[in-house]
């Protein structure tokens, strides 16, 4: 997975977010969402693939003044709203 957990980025960075999502049963897409320290939306990506297993291959490029965000990588497992999400914390110098 990647980024890495506190993993420092220079503004302006491009922030390559990869990973893979696994399930029992065909996911429903993924969304990335990345919170400034604030609690302010940077970005959002979705994407609604139906797998078993989904690889996320994105990528941000950095244009806030945060000193530090959240990177969040929710799956949906169904129709019904329920998802599994990983929160990643990054820093800003």
């Amino acid at each position: 997975c990647n980024p890495v957990a506190n993993q420092v980025y220079h503004h302006g960075d491009v922030i390559k977010i990869s990973g893979t999502v696994n399930g029992l049963e065909a996911m429903h897409g993924y969304r990335v969402y990345i919170i400034d320290n604030n609690g302010d939306s940077l970005c959002c990506i979705k994407n609604h693939t139906h797998a078993n297993s989904i690889t996320i291959d994105e990528s941000w490029i950095d244009s806030s003044s945060a000193s530090s965000a959240n990177i969040i990588v929710a799956s949906a497992i169904n129709h019904e709203g329920d998802e599994v999400k990983k929160v990643i914390p990054i820093k800003f110098q």
